[in-house]
């Protein structure tokens, strides 16, 4: 009885610790570039997680906003749903991207870079 006890103790605490890194895995790390008229707004590096937007702002005359939302597609893709708004600029493109792969979309003089990369559970970005 105490044998069975400690069995399911430490089964428990095993499905725990396997849901949580199952979690941490389930994150991505963004390389974003905003580019306006050929100059670089900003390059900030975020960690997403999918379907929760996470947003960025920067104030001042070549301030920005960032906010980005990612969704895991089934063929390994990620679906990236950015909104940039910028002093005189403002786009918000759907696109898809490649792990491990630059993706760039630009609209008039605004450019948007990013490159996204799995996140593993002790906060190493993992080889793609």
């Amino acid at each position: 009885m105490v044998r069975n006890f400690i069995l399911s103790i430490l089964a428990g605490g095993l499905l725990t610790c396997l849901s949580v890194t199952a979690e941490e895995l389930n994150h991505y790390v963004v390389a974003a570039t905003i580019i306006e008229d050929g100059v670089v707004l900003g390059a900030p590096t975020l960690t997403v997680i999918p379907g929760e937007k996470t947003s960025v702002q920067v104030s001042g005359d070549q301030g920005y906003e960032l906010s980005l939302t990612l969704s895991p597609t089934a063929d390994g893709h990620v679906l990236v749903q950015p909104i940039i708004i910028t002093r005189t600029n403002n786009i918000s493109p759907s696109f898809l991207s490649e792990l491990g792969k630059e993706t760039h979309v630009r609209n008039n003089n605004l450019e948007f870079k990013v490159s996204i990369s799995a996140f593993e559970s002790e906060g190493k970005v993992a080889a793609n």
